[in-house]
């Protein structure tokens, strides 16, 4: 398989991912504005107590926050710190290939440190929670769970960024 056709097999399959993450995210916040809305009518014009609401609100904000996280790493959307592009491009013969260097091993570097933080965090959620959620009844997990697959996103992602070109990594770009 040449090079070119791997690219557009990985930027196909992190493509397909980010449109479930976003589709996901889009649903998610649909539900979460209806629990927040009934909460609110319910506490303040019903004066009716639905904790189950503000509990649904709570667990669909953290699935779409770590849904999100790898979304938000294929496209570049995290926080960056400018001060290495200044040093690169002040101090560099050729920034470019510097900057591409340096990204690469960013990269490199947040992959170990994410499947290290998935392992330990999948082995951690494992070892507890068996209780359930106080008002919906659901497993601990479920809310918990989130986390370990924003994670594992997060890796999937920052993998399929290992092998997409630096410059373009979704093919963006006109030529």
């Amino acid at each position: 398989m040449n090079r070119d056709k791997m690219i557009q097999i990985i930027r196909k399959c992190a493509g397909f991912l980010m449109k479930a993450e976003s589709v996901f995210s889009v649903l998610g916040s649909v539900v979460l504005l209806a629990a927040v809305l009934i909460a609110v009518v319910c506490r303040y014009w019903l004066y009716i107590a639905t904790p189950w609401a503000d509990e649904l609100a709570r667990y669909l904000f953290l699935w779409i926050a770590f849904v999100g996280m790898g979304y938000v790493t294929q496209i570049n959307g995290h926080i960056d710190v400018q001060l290495v592009d200044t040093i690169v491009y002040k101090h560099s013969k050729n920034p470019e290939k510097t900057m591409k260097f340096v990204i690469r091993v960013s990269q490199v570097l947040s992959l170990v440190v994410l499947v290290v933080s998935t392992v330990l965090y999948g082995q951690f959620m494992l070892a507890r929670y068996p209780s359930v959620s106080t008002t919906l009844r659901i497993p601990m997990r479920i809310p918990y769970l989130s986390t370990f697959v924003g994670l594992l996103l997060m890796c999937l992602h920052e993998l399929s960024l290992l092998f997409l070109p630096v410059s373009d990594p979704m093919g963006m770009k006109e030529d």
